[in-house]
């Protein structure tokens, strides 16, 4: 403890050799210090355990990192890591890794440069260096094969700084602080807005069930919302009732499309199809139904109603009915 002693010259003396003091050091202030070095190891300690929680807690972040740590190339870390974006220019051979969240601050910054490709807005955002994670990073031919190859220094450098980024670690981790934030709250209004669309479009069913002809429409998404179901502030009247059908329409006849062309799994080959058409009538101008039948992969014909279109006119319709009654 002496050998620390701090250096005092007596006053009034000519001595250049400068004696130690023992008038300021107690065993209290020996003590004293010891605890503020502790509390300030500890309190670094928590700082960067804290930066590190904000993003580990959420899950999203959690199951990225945890499958980056995974990923065997940079390929692999953009398809398994939800926050990161890798773009690769075949013709150059060269490419570019950039945070999702991030680069939507600069977006939001410079709205213009979302009709750009990722290169070119990577011109505008870096003009003078490779960049970072947050703008994009531009990798030249020989790194960007041995990202793409993996199992080498210049991948596991690159994945440990993609996963430092995400654990708020680094250079740029208060940008990305403030990216995550605005990201995830984008994210939650996102949720939102499906989850009361969802709603809605289940009311619209419910009173296609109902042959109600949109009629209940309205009372069905008053009875969700007296419920505590969020179904938002848009689209409840029944003036949106037809675009909705449209829209379900589009989607099952998507569905369709796959399944059809879909092979079964003894030929290998899409199903057979067959349509099937009922009979006209005099006192119709539609024909009862179409109907495309299809076989599952269970050899099980399922039909498929298509359309009921009009085969006569008005006045075809009044010639043949009384056509009918005459004879």
């Amino acid at each position: 403890m002496l050998s620390f002693l701090p250096y005092n010259e007596p006053k009034g003396s000519y001595v250049t050799t400068p004696t130690k003091s023992q008038k300021e050091v107690t065993l209290q202030k020996v003590v004293d210090a010891i605890s503020s070095l502790s509390v300030k190891v500890d309190n670094f300690g928590n700082q960067h355990a804290s930066l590190e929680r904000i993003e580990f807690d959420d899950d999203d972040v959690r199951k990225s990192i945890l499958a980056m740590r995974e990923a065997s190339n940079v390929r692999q870390l953009a398809n398994v890591a939800e926050f990161f974006e890798f773009f690769y220019d075949e013709e150059a051979e060269t490419s570019i890794l950039r945070c999702l969240p991030c680069f939507k601050l600069h977006l939001a910054a410079r709205p213009t440069i979302s009709s750009l490709s990722p290169f070119e807005a990577h011109r505008i955002i870096n003009t003078t260096s490779n960049g970072t994670l947050g703008g994009g990073i531009i990798f030249k031919q020989d790194t960007t094969r041995q990202l793409i190859e993996g199992h080498n220094q210049v991948w596991f450098r690159q994945r440990k700084s993609s996963i430092d980024h995400l654990f708020l670690m680094g250079e740029g981790s208060t940008v990305h602080q403030k990216a995550m934030k605005a990201y995830q709250q984008e994210m939650k209004i996102l949720r939102k807005k499906t989850s009361a669309t969802t709603y809605i479009f289940r009311a619209v069913i419910i009173d296609l069930k109902l042959r109600a002809a949109a009629r209940h429409f309205e009372t069905l998404i008053s009875f969700l919302s007296c419920c505590s179901v969020d179904v938002g502030a848009i689209g409840h009247s029944r003036n949106n009732f037809n675009d909705i059908l449209y829209y379900l329409e589009k989607t099952a006849n998507a569905r369709i499309n796959v399944w059809l062309n879909y092979p079964l799994p003894s030929t290998q080959l899409p199903p057979y199809i067959w349509a099937t058409v009922d009979k006209g009538t005099p006192s119709r101008t539609t024909n009862q139904a179409i109907l495309v039948v299809a076989r599952d992969e269970t050899g099980v014909p399922s039909p498929i109603p298509v359309a009921s279109p009009g085969v006569y006119s008005e006045l075809e319709r009044c010639a043949r009915r009384a056509t009918y009654q005459i004879n």
